[in-house]
């Protein structure tokens, strides 16, 4: 289930929902937590690139005193953040590279414990909970051919992990479609295609040794 369906069942669930345009300051960010602490669903939006300052944002809002406590209310009421950068398309226009959280208890305690550092690392790994990283956001729009991969590299969060991880998702991809064209091969009577052979390596001429060497 993605996170457009988590939100339409909340919705069927709970119908009293509150949208706030932007979270800027402290009392907005107050008043958030209050109505989503007596069930509201609240939605609102704000200048961060990703789940991880989000969370950091909200939670610098309030003076220092207050820190701790605001990460145990958000770690209880949080449900998600959608993140996305808009990079330029190869055909024109832009593509949304979006990044999904969705609150599980590990990003809770995450968030509880003051880790943000780690929420990247547990959404990478969170694809059971529907959640999509920036980093496969990126790579999907490269490998369908909407986005080039040095735009796509200089928009990602690091872009030598990005570029290691788009290496291997092409050749996965590249591997996938010569099964499928070998099973239609193979349907249609005909020879498969041979594995794609690395460069080689011609061995250096060996020298005879002269007399006097």
């Amino acid at each position: 289930m993605d996170f457009m369906q988590a939100l339409r069942r909340a919705l069927r669930q709970d119908p009293d929902v509150i949208l706030i345009g932007e979270l800027r300051d402290a009392e907005t960010a107050q008043t958030a937590l209050q109505a989503a602490e007596s069930g509201h669903l609240v939605l609102s939006t704000m200048h961060t690139v990703d789940a991880a300052e989000t969370i950091g944002r909200m939670v610098e809002f309030f003076p220092e005193g207050k820190q701790q406590m605001i990460r145990s209310i958000m770690a209880g009421v949080l449900r998600g953040v959608v993140s996305q950068r808009l990079i330029p398309r190869i055909d024109g226009g832009r593509a949304a590279a979006v990044e999904v959280m969705i609150l599980n208890s590990r990003i809770a305690d995450l968030v509880r414990d003051n880790e943000p550092e780690s929420i990247t690392d547990a959404i990478e790994e969170g694809a059971f909970f529907d959640m999509q990283s920036f980093t496969k956001a990126l790579i999907d729009q490269v490998v369908s051919g909407n986005v080039d991969k040095e735009v796509a590299a200089n928009a990602a969060t690091n872009r030598h992990d990005f570029l290691v991880t788009l290496e291997r998702a092409l050749k996965q991809q590249s591997a996938d479609t010569r099964a499928q064209a070998n099973k239609q091969n193979r349907d249609q009577g005909r020879p498969e295609q041979p594995e794609p052979q690395g460069p080689e390596h011609e061995l250096p001429a060996l020298r005879l040794a002269q007399a006097g060497d």
